[in-house]
């Protein structure tokens, strides 16, 4: 009886087994471009037309004997992003695995009509991480894959990713994976953003930071807008760097060596107020070194700058109804009769007030 019980559940469980991939048997995507395909098909899109909307292409490093690399693409259309990915092996002569992505690729208009399809589908699969990263581009994502890197021999998808790392370890950039971009879209009182990366005179360059609102993109920041918004969104960073203006119209570049914020909102009168504590490193320059201010008077022309650049953009956030910083997460961990749509009511009213302290060493 017992043999008979063991046969019947190894019968059962034949089905449950996991796709053996073989390296050298298979093809590895590293990348996911995802556009439009055609210039009709946002209005497709709103109508429901029962036609191909989304061109996919992916890329898929194939390592030379000369110690090269070759990316090649498959290129593909339709309404469903896993049925496009697999119907892509009908013109591959080795089975091509999603498991190793390391970077999804969206095209303004397709994140404009809203991207949490995709993101949902991608974080529902097992096979893949969600440490990939996601951005967005304001041209074509395909041509920033079809474009040849001479300058690197490391696979496209990587190399994108390196990028995007290399602004978040030098700059400050937020990070934002899957996992964190699926966090904060569902979470309540904070919405995601996704770093924009564009085609410059044959290099990919970091050109800004897109705000989405329900995965739905509404507005961009600027590269100068970036260095205070991650002094505003993380509680300690120790990278980036940042000029300040003088009164003689003088510059100086300040090297930010450790940050620290904490909130506090107040209820009563609905203040949500940001301490920023920066501590800097001067960098000499030709422009400064003719400027007679004392460390002290420098200071006080520092947190001035920064503390309206911050209120600024926190009022362009306000202006858009994006949340990009999480504070209505912080009122809601700290309040018990927080009630989200009461507080998306109130956002734009909510006076946001930023207090910076600095200290520029030597």
């Amino acid at each position: 009886m017992r043999w008979c019980i063991l046969l019947l559940a190894s019968c059962l469980l034949t089905g449950c087994s996991v796709r053996k991939e073989i390296v050298e048997d298979i093809y590895i995507s590293l990348g996911t471009a995802i556009d439009l395909a055609d210039e009709t098909a946002m209005e497709k899109k709103r109508g429901d037309v029962k036609e191909d909307l989304y061109k996919i292409t992916i890329s898929v490093p194939t390592f030379q004997i000369n110690h090269t690399v070759v990316n090649q693409l498959f290129t593909d259309k339709g309404n469903n992003l896993k049925s496009v990915l697999m119907n892509m092996n009908h013109n591959s002569d080795q089975y091509i695995s999603n498991s190793k992505l390391n970077i999804l690729l969206f095209s303004k208009p397709i994140i404009q009509l809203g991207i949490q399809d995709f993101t949902e589908i991608f974080s529902q699969d097992p096979l893949l991480t969600g440490r990939m990263s996601l951005a967005m581009t304001t041209g074509k994502a395909d041509e920033i894959f079809r474009n040849k890197y001479p300058h690197t021999n490391q696979p496209l998808g990587r190399y994108l990713c390196q990028v995007i790392e290399n602004n978040i370890n030098t700059f400050g950039l937020p990070r934002m994976n899957l996992h964190q971009f699926m966090y904060e879209l569902k979470g309540e009182g904070m919405d995601p953003v996704m770093p924009i990366i564009d085609l410059i005179n044959d290099r990919v360059s970091l050109t800004g930071i897109a705000l989405l609102k329900d995965a739905v993109y509404v507005g961009k920041m600027s590269l100068t807008e970036m260095i205070p918004y991650s002094w505003m969104k993380q509680q300690h960073t120790r990278t980036s760097f940042f000029k300040v203006r003088l009164k003689d119209q003088d510059e100086i570049s300040i090297r930010n060596l450790r940050t620290k914020l904490r909130y506090k909102y107040s209820n009563d009168n609905r203040e949500m107020t940001l301490y920023i504590r920066i501590t800097g490193k001067r960098l000499e320059s030709n422009e400064a070194q003719h400027s007679r201010m004392s460390p002290k008077e420098m200071d006080i022309v520092m947190n001035n700058q920064l503390q309206a650049e911050c209120e600024a953009l926190a009022k362009k956030f306000q202006q858009l109804q994006v949340d990009p910083l999480g504070l209505g997460n912080y009122v809601r961990a700290h309040s018990r009769d927080w009630n989200e749509k009461i507080w998306k009511e109130n956002y734009h009213a909510v006076k946001i007030k930023v207090v910076v302290d600095s200290h520029i060493v030597k």
